[in-house]
């Protein structure tokens, strides 16, 4: 069977081939234009910036979560040390007075 091409159409059997379809009205519309292609290329870059924007954002995110959490666990650590030191003194002190 040989391909016919007739005003820019695909015989039905072609088509039938090419995009599962046997219908009358698919043209065969070539590769895309030039214009096209820079349209294309647009949109994928702009798609890029806009992914690569995302996940800037969400690192900047974790990352402040992350200084928050580091934060609160040294504001811990500081007041169980100032509860330390302070028990100490007291200790120390009652000590001193029996000692007296």
């Amino acid at each position: 069977m040989s391909e016919v091409r007739d005003s820019g159409y695909l015989s039905s059997s072609r088509r039938a081939s090419c995009d599962g379809t046997t219908g009358e009205n698919h043209r065969y519309a070539g590769p895309p234009s030039r214009q096209s292609r820079v349209v294309i290329g647009i949109a994928q870059a702009e798609a890029e910036r806009r992914k690569r924007a995302q996940i800037l954002e969400s690192e900047g995110k974790r990352q402040s979560q992350i200084n928050i959490a580091e934060g609160d666990k040294q504001r811990m650590i500081l007041n169980s040390e100032a509860l330390r030191m302070d028990a100490i003194n007291r200790a120390s002190g009652e000590a001193e007075a029996i000692m007296a």
